[in-house]
């Protein structure tokens, strides 16, 4: 009995060390020949990998994590496909989404996640032009890597746990967020002038922008708006003061904050594999 428990341990380690080799993530179809489902249902139940839904398939992966005092953060290999879906039925963050679901279809499936989150942010970029479908030709587009604190998105977590992730916002949504930038910007201005205008005012706003990511919780809130073309959303943006149960949960936060260059990126760009890369 013992021999066939260590030959089953074995079998286990050996697939996580081929999904290391294949970069982190496999395709499920190809493991299933070669491996049974109880081991790699080992590997799930140990939250050693996760199973990711693409929407023309499905991703074993590693969950690779790092631990900072007594709170863990996932960072997935491939990073999950989170919306901020603004059509007129939804109005709300979807994870994992296959495309072209209904609401209906997306809320049985579980793949609906509130229409309030709360983020610390770990990077903004600067806005790129994307075109992402026949809606979207040439738009621009800002990228947010988030790490959830409060709302659906951190609920599928417990306790002190949360994960990395990243988002596009267009339109409206990009407009209301710039507009914050746009407030810290004129109160650092005014505090550079009222300090004597030392060095580069551009650099002192940047390191004031940068200070308030790193010790502001920001707040995204789905707003209904009737327009000439029918109904659509948008993300109003606010932001508060963190309040968690301890200081030590929030020095984690700005540990990972830090860690994934928590400033906006003005023209000194990280692409998503070198942001997980200094996080692990």
């Amino acid at each position: 009995m013992a021999n066939s428990t260590e030959n089953f341990e074995g079998r286990a380690k050996h697939l996580l060390r081929l999904i290391r080799l294949c970069g982190g993530c496999v395709p499920l179809h190809r493991l299933q020949f070669q491996f049974s489902n109880s081991v790699i249902q080992t590997l799930l139940d140990k939250e050693l990998v996760q199973v990711q839904n693409t929407g023309r398939g499905f991703l074993l992966e590693i969950m690779e994590t790092i631990k900072i005092n007594n709170s863990v953060f996932l960072i997935p290999p491939t990073q999950p496909k989170l919306q901020a879906n603004c059509a007129k039925e939804y109005g709300q963050f979807l994870l994992d989404c296959p495309p072209k679901l209904t609401i209906l279809e997306a809320q049985v499936g579980g793949y609906l996640k509130g229409n309030k989150a709360d983020f610390a942010i770990a990077i903004s970029r600067l806005d790129r032009a994307l075109t992402i479908n026949e809606n979207f030709t040439n738009e621009p587009f800002t990228e947010l890597w988030v790490i959830p604190v409060a709302g659906g998105l951190k609920d599928q977590f417990k306790g002190p746990a949360s994960m990395l992730l990243c988002f596009l916002m267009h339109r409206r949504s990009k407009d209301n967020f710039a507009g914050l930038y746009n407030h810290f910007a004129h109160r650092a201005f005014q505090q550079w002038c009222e300090e004597g205008m030392p060095g580069d005012p551009k650099e002192f706003c940047y390191q004031a922008i940068a200070s308030v990511l790193k010790n502001y919780i920001f707040c995204a809130e789905f707003q209904k708006v009737e327009g000439a073309l029918g109904t659509y959303w948008f993300i109003q943006w606010s932001y508060r003061n963190p309040q968690y149960s301890s200081k030590e949960q929030f020095d984690s936060f700005s540990v990972i904050k830090s860690n994934s260059q928590g400033v906006k990126d003005h023209g000194r760009s990280k692409t998503s594999s070198s942001i997980r890369c200094q996080l692990r």
